[in-house]
């Protein structure tokens, strides 16, 4: 079998060099863009990479083509959540099996899949498409404030806004509100949840909710994504959760899954759901905590390698937590070099440094722009909850931002 592999991503971020790609008895044609083609080498004879300038659209379908004349391949692997309608398209054009394009629509549309979910009976945000400024005046005056705003295929919280009045809507006369691009929804108050798992062969593998410890729009206001993985009877009701939601949406075959919800004490919203591996910490913990890296999973099984997945079994009793430490506003002078301190206190099973020195803030872009990611596993969840307050404390107080 012959796979074609999207991915815009640094190999390293994701490990690809642990995947063991040359042991496997399948030729991988992987398309990446330029920025990140050195992370690419080495990864065994019987993988062959692209390059393309751009990371846009037609470069990838275009370079995709010339692949399949000369190499056609049997299944198409995207790694990137940006990527999977451009996949699905692909998929369609060349009949090969996987995620088709109303699955990839529903996951990728906000509009969309707010609806459909709402019509399956699930709580959600009151969703719009947002066509102009005047639209957020009316749906303002009729449905009341706070309201949000956001792209309709966006991930991060990045180009989202929180509109408390009627008065802050003319700070966003700069904006370009057309049609098509923003989505509008009501404030859901309560604590922000997410849910990862994985599907392979219509069959939910893993299931792991966890709640962040603010709900990711608070960047704004200078605080750090964090989350800390549930046990219990949280566990269970949000497990189950995500259970009940995928029996009625457009889920493929094979995927990774990661929900975002609400709770408000008494009902869980549904706010979004994406067909990809979750962000900050849940790549690393799930490979700690099950021994299984789940993106090379999900690879096993859109190739129908389902015999070479193994169970996702718990090995320990570890409780788990990340946090991206929010990298504030300004220009960035010197960064902490005594890191090895937080290993010395707690349990780190992953570091990753994003900021350099010289680097300058100008706004809080999105919920992942962050000095570092750092990842702790620890006995209880009182020590997880302590060491992610102490990591942020920790990274601030020996950063130097003016």
């Amino acid at each position: 079998m012959k796979v074609l592999i999207l991915s815009q991503m640094n190999a390293k971020y994701i490990k690809m060099d642990e995947w063991g790609l040359d042991k496997m008895e399948y030729e991988f044609h992987i398309i990446v863009p330029e920025r990140v083609k050195e992370s690419y080498k080495d990864l065994g004879e019987n993988v062959s990479i692209y390059v393309i300038d751009s990371w846009s659209e037609n470069s990838i379908m275009l370079k995709s083509m010339l692949i399949m004349e000369n190499s056609p391949c049997q299944r198409i692997f995207a790694i990137d959540e940006f990527d999977i309608d451009l996949a699905a398209n692909l998929r369609k054009y060349f009949s090969i099996e996987g995620q088709n394009i109303d699955s990839a629509t529903f996951f990728r549309n906000k509009l969309v899949m707010n609806k459909i979910v709402r019509e399956n009976g699930f709580k959600a945000p009151i969703t719009k498409s947002l066509g102009s400024i005047l639209d957020i005046f009316s749906f303002g005056n009729k449905n009341g404030y706070p309201l949000i705003i956001k792209p309709i295929d966006g991930a991060g919280t990045m180009e989202t806004y929180k509109i408390n009045s009627e008065d802050e809507i003319r700070k966003y006369g700069h904006i370009d509100f057309h049609a098509g691009k923003f989505i509008i929804q009501n404030f859901i108050q309560g604590d922000l949840y997410h849910i990862d798992g994985f599907i392979a062969n219509n069959e939910l593998r893993y299931v792991k909710p966890s709640r962040y410890l603010f709900p990711t729009l608070d960047h704004l206001e200078n605080k750090s994504t964090a989350s800390i993985q549930l046990d219990g009877e949280d566990e269970v009701i949000f497990s189950a959760y995500l259970k009940e939601l995928i029996e009625k949406i457009p889920v493929p075959r094979d995927c990774l899954l990661h929900l975002e919800v609400f709770f408000d004490g008494e009902n869980i919203y549904f706010l979004e759901i994406a067909s990809r591996m979750g962000g900050g910490g849940v790549h690393d913990i799930v490979k700690d905590e099950y021994g299984i890296d789940p993106v090379r999973a999900s690879l096993l099984a859109e190739m129908g390698d389902y015999d070479e997945i193994p169970a996702f079994e718990k090995n320990n009793s570890s409780h788990y937590g990340f946090i991206l430490v929010n990298s504030g506003i300004g220009k960035l002078v010197s960064l902490p070099d005594n890191m090895e301190l937080i290993s010395q206190k707690f349990d780190v099973i992953d570091t990753k440094m994003f900021a350099k020195v010289g680097r300058e803030y100008k706004k809080h872009e999105s919920s992942v722009q962050a000095i570092c990611r750092i990842t702790l596993k620890g006995e209880t969840e009182e020590e997880i909850l302590s060491g992610l307050d102490y990591v942020d404390r920790f990274v601030r107080h020996n950063t130097l931002i003016v």
